[in-house]
């Protein structure tokens, strides 16, 4: 539930902490809410301008499939992450086009690219035996 946490500070214009999540793998929400901002990411004008979509669709799918076999253990489908996903994509998408000036989106995506490397490492923790 940590970078669910951070999702919602994010979310709220806050910068993320300066936690570790490796100290614990992430667990379903973490996984999906990774998702779903990889996939808003991806979206976003300045990731196109940069040629970097595919690094950002690649990792939406890394996390998806983690989200997967995390839900399975619960009874989600692949398409019950999906939607969990997209529905935090969507909500990211929303307020970022909220934001009132170029430099309040920019510190949003920085935001976002905090969240994203704090993913990618407590991502690297394998997922525990259930």
């Amino acid at each position: 539930m940590i970078l669910s946490s951070l999702i919602a500070l994010s979310l709220a214009s806050v910068g993320a902490p300066s936690q570790d999540p490796a100290i614990e793998p992430l667990d379903l929400d973490d996984s999906i809410a990774c998702a779903g901002i990889f996939f808003a990411h991806s979206r976003q004008p300045e990731i196109a301008a940069l040629d970097g979509v595919q690094i950002y669709e690649d990792m939406t799918v890394v996390f998806l499939d983690r989200a997967e076999a995390l839900g399975g253990r619960v009874g989600l489908t692949r398409e019950n992450v999906i939607e969990r996903a997209a529905g935090i994509s969507d909500q990211l998408t929303r307020i970022l086009a909220l934001q009132e000036t170029p430099e309040a989106r920019e510190s949003m995506l920085e935001d976002w690219f905090e969240v994203e490397q704090l993913c990618v490492a407590g991502g690297q923790v394998p997922i525990p035996d259930a």
